[in-house]
């Protein structure tokens, strides 16, 4: 499951970058320039970094929630 999970998060970024530029491209009938491709290539690697970020401090957040509930618990 960790393994899918990764994947999942490894591949949507490319995946979302991927449909963005179909969009562009194909549905609204504009030309792609180099200088669009690269500013969006750059853009969405910027986010996609910031996206990891929130989903460790996420996962820490969660882990340091159950640690003080089961502190409670046990007292």
């Amino acid at each position: 499951m960790s393994i899918l999970i990764s994947f999942i998060n490894k591949a949507l970024p490319l995946i979302n970058l991927i449909a963005t530029l179909f969009t562009f491209t194909i549905i609204q009938k504009r030309e792609l320039y180099s200088s669009i491709a690269f500013t969006a290539i750059t853009l969405f690697q910027i986010l996609a970094s910031q996206f990891i970020y929130v989903g460790m401090i996420a996962r820490s957040t969660v882990n340091v929630l159950a640690f003080l509930n089961d502190i409670s618990d046990s007292r």
